[in-house]
C-alpha cells in the first residue's frame, strides 16, 4: 500500500506534474520503509544500512534513475535497491 505500491512508471507521470509534491511524499515513504528495514534487521542481529551514507538529494536521484530506467517495476523495488547499494553496519 501506499507510495511503495505504484509503478516507477506512475511515479515519473506523477513527478512530471507536481516535482516537489510528488517526490517529498514518496521518499517520506521511501525513508521510512528503510528505516523499518534497519529496524527489522538490527532486532534480528544482522547487518543493516547506513542510510545517512549518502544525501537526500542524492537518494531522490538514485530511485528517479531507477524509475526511469524501469518504469514497469515499483517504487518499492527502486527503494529495495537504493537501500541495497547504501554501506553495511555491523549490529551490535
Amino acid at each position: 500500500m501506499g507510495a511503495g505500491a505504484i509503478t516507477c512508471g506512475q511515479f515519473a507521470a506523477e513527478f512530471r506534474k507536481n516535482p516537489e509534491f510528488v517526490e517529498t511524499a514518496s521518499f517520506s515513504w521511501a525513508h521510512g520503509f528503510m528505516s523499518g528495514m534497519n529496524v527489522a534487521r538490527m532486532l534480528e542481529h544482522k547487518p543493516y544500512r547506513d542510510l545517512n551514507a549518502q544525501t537526500v538529494d542524492y537518494k531522490k536521484a538514485f530511485i528517479r534513475d531507477y524509475c526511469n530506467d524501469h518504469p514497469l517495476s515499483t517504487y518499492w523495488m527502486a527503494t529495495m535497491y537504493l537501500y541495497d547499494s547504501l554501506p553495511s553496519l555491523k549490529s551490535k
